[in-house]
């Protein structure tokens, strides 16, 4: 990346850093930028186990906070292994490519969809958010699918 590419991707990146660090979550400039498609793979396994939310946050922390290689077998299975899955299980199956075909009907569907920026969060199949919103805005979509704000 040049360093006029820097410069025009910064204030984007200086704003999600803050809104992050509102959140109390710290997001730290990347070394590099993997190949997520093991990883994708290995979100597979780890939804098949039982895992997927506490792997999706792990992985989101490995690659934002750790500046850690997400592209890494070898960090894939830690991963799994620190989260209580059998690490042996998940290398087998990243060896194996046993969600390739999975993983590969997701993108096709996003594709189809029109997506092309992560994250993506797509609402009854209605609504579709593209990037890091405020809080405000997921309270806009639901609102205008029917929900309704609880009692306090």
């Amino acid at each position: 990346m040049t360093d006029r590419m820097r410069q025009m991707r910064a204030p984007s990146t200086e704003k999600l850093r803050a809104l992050a660090a509102e959140a109390g979550i710290v997001i730290r400039p990347l070394s590099l930028i993997p190949n997520s498609r093991l990883a994708l793979e290995a979100a597979e396994f780890a939804r098949a186990a039982g895992f997927f939310d506490a792997f999706h946050r792990a992985l989101f922390t490995a690659l934002f906070t750790n500046d850690e290689n997400i592209g890494d077998a070898r960090v894939l299975v830690r991963l799994a292994e620190e989260l209580g899955m059998t690490s042996g299980a998940m290398e087998m199956a990243l060896t194996e490519r046993r969600h390739h075909e999975r993983v590969d009907e997701k993108i096709v569907w996003a594709r189809e969809r029109g997506i092309s920026g992560t994250p993506t969060f797509v609402f009854d199949d209605r609504f579709d958010i593209v990037g890091a919103q405020e809080y405000t805005v997921f309270e806009n979509i639901a609102r205008r699918m029917g929900a309704r704000r609880r009692a306090s």
